[in-house]
Formats: structure tokens, sequence, C-alpha cells
């Protein structure tokens, strides 16, 4: 895996450039990401470009063995751009024109911004295209990170109704798919339709929906355009973008399709954040590279458990994992922090605010040796039989539609979620992967399905037809509560999939922390996370029941056989003390052991890699615990034997 950081040459003078690469390529740096945001210098008036200074920053990036990621910088237009061509402007949803001055001020529905970055994203493709000191392309910038795709602007409202009006056919079948009659919603002209205004009460769900699909239709077809005119100018030179972290706003699986590696923007504060991000996106490439294209470049403060603090060392074993989840590189935001604007008040990166090289670059460099002490493991390669379903319909849903007014709660917290499932396997012994219901589930021996709240009756045919032909699928709290528009399905739950499953849900349930009724497995009870649903059993087998619970439907997880495969119902959201229990037992109704060989520690995240185990200390002070067997650390490369001791943020891959 190559190391990179991202470089900002036009905010410094270009006296100093030198000595810049220079501690770069000290510290192990072998890939540069610039241009991001540099369009007021590329082209400074309209039609005039100027790539004199980039030329001269490429050339001396090269000089030091550092190869060039540059971007195309159209999520900042400069100012010419926005003030002759006011229709290039997003509104919000009071119907006003964003500022400048900042980024994301524009519209792609504008079909002179789109002229624009056509020019811009050609001209840079002609005169970097043959150029050996350019590795590849960033198309723009985290799209949906911030103004959530859509504007209320006339462009934006009249590519909507193209698109509603292709998409439903008729206003009757629109009225009727989404449910309009609600409030007396329903339109009789599509001119009637509206985009995101401001509304004095809640707006429905399935039209909130229905406008970030359009969205996300229209930005992809927009990056889409940039690697379609890019790829003829640049062969040899690979096509990327940064999704933003989880991809709260894209769908990462669409998303891939015309990209060359699969990147992400990762600022993780959880050690397992990491380590499940990266499974997600290195199983999204589906076969294809994919890479970080913005980490912390600090280490800055780091949180493991409920306590936070200093995290010297953090960098080092974050870089390490990427490496060892598959990364094709890793690139650092920033080299140092900006000397003006909105991220001046960054924490030190790899200079400090006097210009001076900080302990990162140390941290850098650690990595860069563990990481080529690891080539022998890094050519193994990876494998995986449990699968965890992500799907990006429900996460975008349940950030729309946050738990008691708070986004992110725990509850329904859907990228937590399945991260804790990840996290949980993996401790365990089994590295899981990620996939989609448009792939093929019959890879996996053993798939989670977790909150999937909407479905279509051809993802439910999937599910039964994989459990038919002997898969074992895990199902948590709901699926299928609402259609694909976010309407309620009227009939029984889980949707379509009831003789599947040996069960149907007679009611939903909302517990406060701290009260009854608790799920009980044997003599252990669980508190659960916000939300339950009572299970009828219809031929299942109870695993767990509700306890302090009057009536006649108890049970809160069932067991099934169907076909050649079967099923386990978890009928609850759980927090991690919750699944420290039901995962276990889950493990043993499916025939999975628990390999761990260390005794768990609270600070000690711990998962199997390509034959080893990896342990990573995740806390502030010195670590040990007991281990079976004997080892030999490949960080280290000493023996590991009863004891199993790492300092802080300290990381060892051992191999029995």
């Amino acid at each position: 895996m190559e190391i990179g950081v991202a470089y900002y040459p036009e905010h410094w003078p270009e006296s100093r450039w030198e000595d810049d690469f220079a501690l770069m390529r000290q510290a192990g740096i072998t890939l540069v990401r610039m241009a991001e945001f540099a369009w007021c210098r590329l082209e400074p008036t309209e039609g005039q470009f100027d790539f004199a200074w980039l030329d001269r920053a490429v050339a001396m990036a090269q000089r030091h063995g550092i190869r060039s990621i540059l971007c195309t910088p159209t999520e900042a237009p400069p100012p010419w751009l926005s003030v002759n061509y006011p229709e290039t402007r997003p509104w919000n949803k009071m119907g006003l024109p964003y500022a400048i001055g900042s980024r994301r001020h524009v519209d792609p529905a504008s079909p002179a911004f789109v002229h624009f970055s056509d020019q811009i994203t050609r001209a840079m493709g002609q005169h970097y295209g043959h150029n050996a000191a350019v590795a590849g392309w960033q198309l723009d910038n985290e799209i949906g990170a911030h103004t959530h795709f859509v504007s209320t602007s006339p462009a934006m409202a009249v590519r909507f109704r193209q698109w509603l009006q292709k998409k439903y056919g008729t206003i009757e079948k629109f009225n009727q798919e989404l449910g309009m009659v609600f409030w007396s919603g329903e339109v009789r002209q599509w001119s009637e339709v509206e985009i995101l205004t401001q509304a004095p009460t809640g707006v429905s769900p399935s039209y909130t929906k229905m406008v970030r699909d359009f969205g996300q239709e229209l930005w992809l077809e927009f990056l889409r355009r940039q690697a379609e005119i890019l790829r003829p100018l640049c062969p040899g030179q690979f096509i990327t973008h940064n999704i933003a972290w989880y991809g709260e706003q894209i769908d990462i699986w669409k998303m891939s399709q015309f990209l060359d590696v699969v990147g992400i923007d990762h600022y993780a504060r959880r050690a397992e954040t990491l380590t499940a991000t990266a499974d997600l996106y290195h199983a999204a490439g589906q076969g294809k590279p994919w890479a970080v294209l913005e980490m912390g470049a600090s280490d800055g403060h780091y949180q493991t458990a409920q306590k936070a603090g200093p995290s010297r060392g953090w960098l080092t074993g974050a870089l390490v994992k990427f490496a060892l989840s598959g990364a094709k590189f890793a690139s650092m935001f920033r080299f140092m922090c900006s000397p003006s604007g909105w991220e001046q008040g960054s924490e030190d990166q790899m200079r400090d605010a006097w210009g001076r090289p900080s302990e990162n670059v140390h941290s850098v460099a650690a990595a860069r040796r563990i990481i080529d002490k690891l080539k022998p493991i890094l050519a193994r390669p990876r494998r995986a039989d449990i699968a965890i379903l992500q799907d990006t319909d429900d996460l975008i849903y349940f950030e729309m539609q946050p738990v008691e007014g708070r986004a992110r709660d725990y509850a329904n917290d859907y990228v937590r979620e399945v991260q804790e499932i990840h996290y949980q396997l993996s401790s365990r012994g089994h590295r899981p992967t990620f996939t989609s219901l448009e792939q093929d589930l019959g890879r996996f021996g053993t798939v989670f399905l977790w909150n999937k709240l909407l479905i279509k009756p051809e993802q439910a045919q999937t599910l039964r037809q994989y459990v038919e032909n002997g898969g074992t699928l895990v199902l948590g709290y709901c699926l299928g509560f609402l259609n694909a528009s976010a309407r309620r399905n009227i009939g029984p739950l889980p949707f379509g999939l009831t003789d599947v499953f040996g069960c149907t849900v007679r009611q939903m349930l909302h517990i406060p922390r701290g009260m009854a009724p608790r799920l009980l497995l044997g003599d252990k009870g669980v508190e659960v996370a916000h939300h339950g649903v009572l299970l009828e059993n219809l031929g299942g087998r109870e695993l767990a029941s509700w306890q302090g619970w009057e009536g006649p439907y108890r049970s809160g997880i069932v067991a099934n056989r169907y076909g050649k495969g079967r099923t386990i119902y978890i009928g609850a959201l759980l927090d991690r003390p919750g699944w420290d229990i039901v995962m276990p037992m889950v493990m043993q109704e499916l025939g999975l052991p628990n390999t761990n060989p260390i005794t768990p520690h609270p600070e000690l995240e711990v998962f199997p890699e390509r034959g080893c185990w990896v342990a990573v200390n995740t806390g502030h002070e010195p670590l040990q615990t007991p281990i079976k067997g004997r080892y030999r650390d490949w960080v280290s490369e000493q023996p590991v034997q009863e004891t199993l001791r790492l300092p802080p943020y300290g990381i060892a891959v051992l191999e029995g």
C-alpha cells in the first residue's frame, strides 16, 4: 500500500514547496493529492487556463519520488462563474440562492454549471492525461456531504419534474405510489410538485426519499460525465472519488460501477469503525481496488469505548489496518493546516503551525516500515464466508427519520448497528465482508440482514431463494415495514417471508432504557436499545422470549428451517452489552466457533486477517492480556506466548 497526503501548493509561497515535498518523502509518502478547490487558480478568468504553477508542483513532487493525484476542482467554482452566471448557484429551502465564498455552491441541474465543469475537466485531462507523474484523478469532492444533493432552484425544479414524469409516467401513479392523499397532498399537474421547500410541519418520508433518490441520480450522472470525459484523455491513470465516510448520501454500489478505484474519506473516532468501513469499501469494489482519499493526518484525539484523549501512535496503526484491509493507498488530510479560511483551526498535521515537522512524520514513517515488513502477509488472498448486507435506501431513510428527533441516536443508527455486527463477528474469529441485494448472496454461507426497513418484492424473493438453496439468514429487528417508496406495507411482517422465518410480528415495542421488557436467553436477561418486536411463532423454534411481558405472544428470537437453509430472527435492536450476550448464542446455533486465542480486554481490538491475528491497543495506557498458544509477531519480530503486551496504540500481527 502506498501512503499519500493532501497538499495545496497554491496556499503557500513556492519557495517552501521543495522542503515540503522533501519532508513527505522522508516520511515514506509516495502520493500527493493536489488541485482540489483550485479552480480560481486553474481558470482565473473565463476561458483562460493557467496550469504553469501546477506543472511546477507536479514536477517537483516527481523529483522527490512522489506521484500526483489530481482533483477536478468543480466543488468550489471561482467567483467569476457564480457572479456572471448566477443560475449556477443552488437555492436553499427558503427559495434563496446560497452565498459564494464557501464550497458546494453549485447546481448540477444548471446547464451553465455543467458546461463550465465539463470545460475545466476536459482542459485538465488534455494537459495532464499523458503525464507520467500523474497517477490518477479524483472526481469533484465528497458528493452529498453538504447540501444533500438538491436545491430549490428553478433549474432543479425543471429537472425534478422531468425525472418524475419519466419515473412514474402519470400523475395518478405518482399520487398513488407516494400516498399523496395524506394531508391533502394529491396534485393534478406536474407544475404543482415542489422540491424540498420549507414546510411548517413534517414532510412525508416518501416524498423526502423520492427527492433524495432524484438528487442522487443527478449527482451520479454528473460524476459519471466527468469520468467519461477523462477516461479517453488519460490512459493509464486511474479515476476515483472520495465518498464521504460511510456513504451516507450516495449509493456506493452504484458509484463503484464507473470508478477504477473505489475511494473513501474516513475520519475514524472508534477503532472498529475504521476496520468495518475498510471492509465495506473493499467489498463495494467487487474486485476493483479501493483506497482512502482522506483520513486524519494527526494523531490528535481518538475515542475508544467511552473515553477520549491524546493518541500518539494511532496514525501508525490506522495506516497499517488499511493496508491489511487491502487498500491500494491511504492519503491523509492534510499536510499542514490552512493559513486561511474555514480549516485554519485544524489540528497540527505533518507540519505544525510554526512550520516544524510534527510527530506525525515519525508515525507515518513507522507505518511505512511495518507495512513493508508485512508484504508477505499482504500478498495472501482475503476470504469471507459471512456477509453483512448494506443497503443505501435504509441508511438514507434512517438519516431522514432520526429517533426522538436526534440524528444518529444509538437507536436506529444504521451505520453503527451494522458496524457492531462486524465487530462482534471479527472479534470472535470470523472476518465478515459486506454485500448488497443486487449481488450473488450464494457466495456466502451466512448473511446478516439488519434493520432492512424498506423492501421490494423482488428483494424478498432473492432472500427466499438464498435460504431455499441452503443459505443461513440472520435477520435483525425489522424487515419490510415499508415498501421501496417508504410507504407502510400492508400485511404481515417480515414482508413476504413469514414462512421462511417461521414467525410473524405481532407488535412493535418502544422500550426506554432500563425498563422492562427484556430479552431472556436461558437465565440471562438482555436490555435492548429502544426497540423490539413481539413475535408469534409459526413453527419456528424459540431461542429467547420477552421477560416481563404479559400476553400470548412472547417470542423475541426465533430460529427456523426452510428449504435447505435456516434463519434466525432477532427481534430487538441491541447495543454492545446486548450483543455480547446474543452473538455467542447465535454463533453456537449456527455452528460458528469462537477461535480468538486472546483474552478479551476493554481496550483491545482483535480480528483475523490473512491467516494472522491482528491485535490493536486502542487505549492510552500499556496493555497486557493472556493469550493461548505460541505466536510470532510480524511487527516486533518477537515470539509471543502466555501474555500479549502492547504499548499505547500498539499493534501486533500474530501468526501461529
